[in-house]
């Protein structure tokens, strides 16, 4: 009995034993499938080329993005492939590829055109997203590393331009993740053409012809060009450009290239008269008001000067805007209820932010309330367009073209809307407020003539082309900023062409000026000559 009882207990001690093998081997087996698995997710790294994305399209069906192509060599970090990357670039990514052999990681950089793969480098010829002079760079703004929309309308419509595809190189790698074989790479090209794009109201003709007349006359401001009839931006600057392909260098530029000028808002100087002049007329005062400019005006003991203190004589309002006489202004919006003028403001879209698409808007610029226009010496201030008063580019060209047209304020727009390339289908994007009549037919014609005067013998004959008859007004606002002793002022010219029968209103801003100059006069200038000798304005 003593020796079944042994030996049950040996059979039951082997048993326990074959079984805790067992499970020990099951074990065994599952922890290493797992550490396989492991390993396998570790085994390889991916390097994404480019990845497929829309483009923008200007009114004409023309490209403003990816109208060129640039070549991309993807280098697996071997001494042969960094050697031979320092020969084809003269040592551009010395520095790239010795930080890319310390840490064995696969990395991308731009090759001289015709270069070929080679063991360890593979080159790639593809779009390149920016020109180096990008045309309306500060709009379009810029993709970041990963190819996502990071500013600007890259960013505003990124979820309709970040289309599906791509260009990847897999590397097999080491546990530390050090390429083991350049030549057992595997390349996977997934990109389609893009199915959608962006239409823009820019036409990239105009948007040239702006930039054009801009350079190596305006360091920092803004030119906005915009269809009278519609309220379509053709062209839109902000200077200093943006250089989305160097933005390293445009961080470091006290200028803020990043910051969309024609979407900032300024002190707005004599440009304002325009709104003053308005409100007086269609609160019903006649044009011939006058005044006698002795070169300043006083408000509760403070005094107003004109431009240099010079003295206009007797003037009413035609000559008040041809010469921009302040104290005219001041005097006649005392005659002006408040509140009628300030509604004139908001009617022409001053105050009120500009939204073109979701995620991109304009500064609505600063209003004075009804409460601080109370105070005569606010009044004062806001009727020649100094004081808490700001506006945008794009809102003065706004106005300036509701002027032009008869009267009939639209809202700007800049974008048409999101074409399918295949079918050609539209989803239109329709502005997002209604045009609506701020002045009357009459009145309107009648500061389409004092513009005119301006134009012809005032003070926007600067800007007056030789061809082309136009309309404009001047303006010179104070900032109570100083580089050094002198105080800095935007310059402003906005105006609309041909007279006759108006076609285009232009803004030029030039900003922070250490001295009352013309170039504002001269881009305008260029600007109309240009689009007249083009045959914009047949």
């Amino acid at each position: 009995m003593k020796r079944e009882r042994r030996v049950v207990a040996l059979f039951t001690i082997m048993m326990c034993g074959l079984m805790a093998g067992l499970l020990g081997v099951a074990g065994a087996s599952f922890h290493g499938e797992e550490l396989a698995q492991a390993a396998a997710r570790q085994s390889s790294y991916e390097l994404t080329v480019t990845r497929s994305r829309g483009d923008f399209y200007d009114c004409t069906g023309q490209k403003l993005t990816s109208r060129s192509q640039k070549t991309l060599a993807a280098v697996a970090p071997t001494i042969e492939a960094a050697a031979a990357m320092n020969q084809i670039t003269h040592g551009e990514y010395r520095e790239t590829v010795g930080a890319a052999l310390s840490n064995g990681t696969p990395f991308l950089a731009t090759a001289p055109f015709g270069t070929e793969s080679s063991n360890g480098i593979d080159v790639f010829t593809i779009p390149q997203r920016y020109e180096e002079e990008q045309l309306a760079s500060n709009l379009i703004g810029y993709v970041d590393g990963s190819g996502t929309g990071a500013a600007g309308l890259e960013r505003a419509f990124d979820s309709v331009l970040n289309q599906e595809g791509s260009l990847t190189i897999t590397y097999s790698v080491d546990a530390v993740n050090r390429v083991m074989d350049a030549s057992s790479r595997e390349i996977s090209d997934t990109r389609q053409e893009a199915e959608l794009g962006v239409v823009l109201t820019l036409d990239r003709r105009i948007q040239q012809v702006a930039e054009d007349a801009c350079r190596d006359v305006l360091e920092k401001g803004a030119v906005v060009v915009m269809d009278v009839q519609t309220g379509e931006i053709r062209a839109l600057v902000s200077l200093p450009s943006l250089h989305p392909n160097d933005l390293a260098a445009d961080m470091e530029n006290e200028d803020s290239p990043l910051i969309n000028k024609a979407f900032s808002a300024y002190s707005a100087g004599s440009i304002f008269k325009l709104v003053s002049a308005a409100a007086a007329l269609e609160s019903g005062l006649s044009p011939d008001y006058t005044y006698t400019c002795t070169g300043s005006i006083q408000v509760q003991g403070q005094g107003f000067k004109c431009f240099n203190g010079i003295s206009h004589g007797t003037v009413a309002m035609e000559d008040a805007i041809a010469q921009s006489c302040n104290g005219y202004f001041v005097s006649l919006m005392q005659q002006v209820p408040q509140m009628d003028f300030l509604a004139m403001a908001k009617s022409l879209g001053f105050g009120v932010s500009c939204m073109f698409a979701e995620g991109l808007s304009s500064d609505s610029g600063v209003l004075p309330s009804e409460k601080s226009l109370a105070s005569l010496k606010a009044l004062a201030n806001f009727s020649f367009g100094q004081g808490e008063l700001t506006v945008t580019p794009v809102q003065v060209a706004a106005m300036t073209a509701a002027i032009a047209n008869g009267g009939t304020y639209r809202e700007p727009s800049l974008v048409t809307g999101i074409q399918n390339l295949e079918t050609g289908v539209y989803e239109w994007m329709q502005p997002t407020g209604s045009e609506k009549r701020t002045i009357s037919e009459e009145n309107a014609a009648l500061l389409r003539s004092f513009m005119e005067k301006a134009a012809k013998e005032g003070t926007a004959a600067s800007g007056q082309p030789e061809t082309v008859k136009v309309g404009a007004k001047t303006g010179t606002a104070q900032t109570g900023q100083y580089s050094g002793d002198i105080e800095l002022v935007h310059l402003w010219y906005t105006g609309y062409f041909p007279a006759e029968s108006p076609q285009y209103a232009v803004t030029v801003l030039r900003a922070d000026s250490d001295a009352n100059t013309k170039e504002c006069a001269q881009v305008f200038r260029t600007i109309a000559q240009e689009l007249e000798s083009q045959g914009f304005l047949g």
